[in-house]
């Protein structure tokens, strides 16, 4: 049986990726699903919610495999919980399986996020997506860094997302960087280069002042 919905989907990111979200009409999704206006009205009820649903149907699965691989980890682990590593390599490697099998989502992004500020639009659809799994990630690493403060967990994490959210809307710049250092490193090892990379700096020391001269500005008080 033909799933009309997600036959649409799969049109409209086509589309999308042809023409941008901005430029994408109902009409165009329609011819290249062979389907009515109909169809997309009864399934979406407009275009804002059926951009919604295409961006969800593209991050969810990236989340819902993160998880997915946390309980695993954790189950194997048992209560000491993963090392550090292991628990990075649960919320990288389903990113990386994204890229991989996912070699026109640099495209796709880009136009999906056209014009350039629709990237609020998705903003609170992406909070709702990501913001469990983020916040299981920082209890796993709670657990195994009990002595770095929750506040910078949350910040290492963010920078970890920043990173990976560049990433995915520019990995040419990055098979670029590879060759310009001359890397001559598997994609395995890449991988395990990354882990250890990331961390790291989970492990790494907390900014602060202690040691510091105290320096002020003068004229500041």
């Amino acid at each position: 049986m033909v799933d009309t919905k997600a036959k649409i989907l799969d049109a409209a990111q086509r589309v999308i990726i042809g023409y941008g979200a901005d430029k994408a009409t109902l009409r165009l999704i329609a011819k290249e699903a062979d389907v009515n206006l109909a169809a997309i009205n009864y399934h979406f009820g407009s275009k804002g919610s059926m951009l919604d649903e295409i961006f969800a149907r593209f991050f969810r699965p990236l989340e819902e495999d993160r998880i997915r691989r946390l309980d695993q980890a954790e189950a194997a682990a048992g209560k000491e919980g993963p090392e550090v590593e292991e628990i990075v390599r649960c919320y990288l490697e389903p990113f990386l399986d994204l890229v991989r099998k996912s070699p026109d989502h640099n495209r796709f992004l880009y136009q999906l996020h056209r014009p350039d500020d629709s990237w609020r639009r998705f903003h609170g659809k992406h909070q709702s997506i990501a913001g469990p799994g983020l916040s299981r990630f920082v209890d796993a690493f709670a657990k195994a860094l009990p002595d770095i403060p929750r506040q910078t967990l949350l910040a290492r994490m963010a920078f970890i997302q920043a990173s990976i959210s560049w990433l995915l809307n520019n990995a040419w710049i990055f098979a670029d960087l590879k060759i310009l250092c001359g890397l001559s490193l598997s994609n395995q090892e890449m991988v395990e280069e990354l882990v250890a990379y990331t961390a790291a700096g989970l492990r790494g020391e907390i900014a602060g002042m202690e040691g510091k001269p105290d320096i002020r500005v003068k004229g500041a008080d």
